[in-house]
C-alpha cells in the first residue's frame, strides 16, 4: 500500500504534541505516519544557561502519512490541529519524494550542528598524542605532549639535538 501525504496545520508551538496524537491514533493498526522536520539549536533559558532544544524546520506544519482511507473529521478535532493545508477548498497531498527531501534536510542540518558542536567543542589533549604547533617560534614543528591542563599543554621538542619540554596553549596546537 502507498503512503499518502498531507500536510497539518497546527496550533502554535504545538507541532510536537499533533504529531504524538497522531501517532497515538494510528498505532494499533500503523495507518497514520506523522512527521514533523526538526532541528537542534541552543537556547539561552537564563543568565549563563544554555539548553538544546528541538523545533521544527517548518513551523506551524505536521505532515501525516496516510495508509488507507483519510480520517478527515477525526483528525481535524485534534485540539493541535487547526486543519489540513488546503488549495481551492482541497487538502493538498503532498508527494512523497518532497518528504524524501525534507527528511534530508533534516540529516544534513543535524550533520552540520555535530560539525559546529565539535568545533565549540576544545580539543581534549592526553599525555602521548602527537600535536602540530600551529604558530609561535616552533610554528610547524611536531611535539610529543607529556601533560596537559585545560588550557596548556606541556609538550616535548627536539632542539639542538635534545629534548626539551615547552609550555603551549591548547589553541595554538592541532592533532599531529
Amino acid at each position: 500500500m502507498t503512503v499518502r501525504y498531507y500536510a497539518l496545520r497546527t496550533r502554535p508551538q504545538a507541532e510536537f504534541k499533533a504529531a504524538a496524537r497522531l501517532k497515538s491514533m494510528g498505532e494499533d493498526d500503523g495507518t497514520i505516519k506523522p512527521y514533523v522536520p526538526k532541528e537542534t539549536t541552543r537556547r539561552r533559558i537564563s543568565a549563563g544557561k544554555i539548553r538544546e532544544v528541538e523545533r521544527p524546520v517548518v513551523p506551524g506544519l505536521v505532515f501525516a502519512g496516510f495508509i488507507g482511507p483519510v480520517p478527515w473529521a477525526t483528525v481535524t478535532d485534534l485540539p493541535e490541529v487547526s486543519g489540513f493545508f488546503c488549495r481551492a477548498g482541497a487538502p493538498v497531498e503532498i508527494p512523497g519524494l518532497a518528504i524524501q527531501r525534507l527528511r534530508a534536510i533534516e540529516a544534513e542540518l543535524a550533520e552540520m550542528e555535530a560539525y559546529w558542536q565539535r568545533q565549540r567543542s576544545p580539543r581534549v589533549f592526553r599525555a602521548g598524542d602527537k600535536v602540530a604547533l600551529k604558530s609561535g617560534a616552533f610554528a610547524g614543528r611536531v611535539a610529543e605532549v607529556r601533560r596537559a591542563r585545560k588550557d596548556q599543554l606541556r609538550v616535548v621538542l627536539e632542539l639542538l639535538g635534545s629534548e626539551r619540554e615547552v609550555t603551549v596553549g591548547v589553541e595554538s596546537v592541532e592533532a599531529a
